[in-house]
């Protein structure tokens, strides 16, 4: 399939992104249209759940959301409720897919960090901990990803951003932290977390003040099997 030049170079990055998966899973399953035809798209998501075979047994959250948006997207052409008019392009279908595709990852992605570090405060500083019952807290602006306090019992908003900070998300936390600040009645502490920052964004976050950016990094553990 040739990718039309109308689509922007990110739209191309997320098809590429979404036509490598679907692949994998194709021959993981021994041809999925075939394989939601006779088994159904609820008996596949199970298997997927716990499935050995690859691409799930190391990227299962990724492939499990492309798996699920193929489906829903088959099930939505056998129906008609597909546009596939000739005004609409097979690329820009499929760009859109992916484009669907890649905001599911990195929903689920920011979940799973939030897990993680929700396991590990005492590690992003000494003496936080979470103070929300492990429930994003709900705000007028948002949903708070963690709420914590530090080590001299002031309160701290945490906003969880995996990979590259994106714009807006330095906006997001001042907002959440101004909700907070209403509700208590005394200042908090606002922290953002991020694989990395523009420089944009560090400098705005200084212009701010009282805003905290902290990076994290990815470690390899080792264990013998045999």
């Amino acid at each position: 399939m040739t990718i039309s030049p109308m689509l922007s170079e990110r739209q191309k990055n997320s098809c590429d992104y979404y036509r490598a998966f679907l692949k994998r899973i194709d021959h993981a399953v021994g041809g999925l249209d075939e394989a939601l035809d006779r088994d159904g798209a609820e008996h596949l998501a199970e298997w997927a759940r716990t499935t050995d075979l690859e691409p799930f047994a190391t990227y299962r959250s990724n492939a499990r959301a492309v798996l699920k948006r193929y489906s829903l997207y088959r099930l939505g052409k056998l129906s008609g409720q597909v546009d596939e008019s000739p005004d609409v392009s097979s690329e820009e279908v499929v760009a859109d897919l992916a484009d669907t595709i890649t905001a599911d990852a990195n929903f689920l992605r920011e979940r799973e960090m939030q897990t993680q570090v929700r396991l590990q405060l005492g590690t992003l500083e000494p003496g936080l901990v979470a103070i929300d019952g492990g429930i994003e807290v709900s705000v007028a602006t948002g949903r708070i990803d963690i709420l914590a306090r530090d080590a001299e019992g002031r309160t701290v908003v945490i906003e969880l951003k995996p990979g590259k900070c994106p714009a807006g998300a330095l906006e997001q936390l001042l907002a959440y932290a101004y909700d907070i600040e209403q509700e208590h009645g005394t200042g908090v502490r606002a922290m953002l977390v991020a694989g990395s920052f523009s420089d944009r964004i560090r400098a705005a976050a200084r212009r701010a003040g009282g805003v905290e950016l902290r990076t994290y990094a990815y470690s390899l553990n080792f264990a013998t099997l045999a």
